[in-house]
């Protein structure tokens, strides 16, 4: 009578699986596994976590990734691809609980990120591992059960921050104007997240950029203040990325899709940080 009881009363809540694409604010240690210059895994990264240990995230702790991974019902992001494709007796076991591509210091372009940092996974690559992902689960599930899985699950996506930040230091305007080179960033965001869509994605969670012009690194080189101009492009991304996903959305069937505007929600905390509470340092 009890398991009826709890059977017909209880409800389980469903927690999505999540495949998180993307750049440094959601990367949880992809970079440990590339040879690159931008790493996380040293001292003060993580200085929050038990025992201050680095783990990848370019954060004093948990980064964004593994926020909205909590909001979902996971105590944090789930692994890097990387990681587990080197440890890889878990490996299939492991790719239902959701899987991790973002790399720091990669764009949406191929060649962002390329020169600063040697290494980084970009868009592309990171779709192309979400590839061998989605062939792995169809051998688990078999052909219908994986495509039902993989249209469940969530496929959160933080990029372009770096795509602005290269063309601003002239590694990419050199080549192209502004109105070109915007464009260049939606013909290739366009196509990967269709690429997505062809490989069985249907619910899109998509951060825009923040401003950059306000970012530490940015602030300290400017004598504290932010840079205008940076903050100009990252407006100019929102809107463009907003182009992208509604053009998606009306030539692609049960393509769903929330956009954050990040540039916004982050403007509000700085101009007026009490409004969000107060926290010691």
């Amino acid at each position: 009578m009890l398991d009826m009881y709890v059977a017909n009363e209880v409800k389980v809540k469903v927690v999505p699986t999540l495949f998180i694409f993307g750049d440094s604010t959601f990367d949880v240690g992809t970079n440990n596994f590339i040879n690159t210059l931008a790493k996380a895994n040293v001292p003060f990264y993580g200085v929050d976590f038990p025992y201050s240990i680095p783990t990848g995230r370019f954060s004093n702790g948990l980064n964004t990734a593994d926020q909205i991974a909590k909001q979902f019902g996971y105590q944090k992001s789930p692994l890097p691809f990387l990681a587990l494709e080197k440890f890889q007796n878990g490996f299939k076991k492991s790719i239902l609980n959701g899987v991790n591509f973002a790399s720091g210091g990669s764009g949406i372009l191929r060649q962002t990120g390329q020169k600063q940092w040697q290494e980084v996974v970009f868009l592309e690559k990171q779709v192309e591992q979400f590839a061998q992902v989605r062939g792995n689960i169809t051998q688990i599930l078999g052909p219908s059960k994986a495509a039902k899985f993989v249209s469940k699950a969530v496929f959160l996506i933080s990029t372009g921050s770096n795509d602005l930040f290269d063309f601003a230091s002239n590694d990419s305007n050199i080549h192209f104007g502004l109105e070109e080179y915007f464009s260049l960033l939606q013909l290739n965001y366009f196509s990967q997240l269709r690429n997505l869509y062809e490989l069985g994605a249907r619910k899109f969670g998509i951060l825009s950029v923040a401003p950059i012009g306000c970012c530490p690194a940015v602030t300290f080189a400017n004598g504290g203040n932010c840079v205008k101009p940076l903050n100009d492009l990252a407006i100019v991304f929102y809107k463009a990325t907003q182009a992208v996903l509604q053009k998606l959305s009306s030539e692609l069937e049960d393509f769903e899709y929330s956009l954050a505007n990040t540039f916004a929600m982050t403007s509000a905390l700085l101009n007026s940080p009490s409004t969000f509470g107060k926290h010691p340092i």
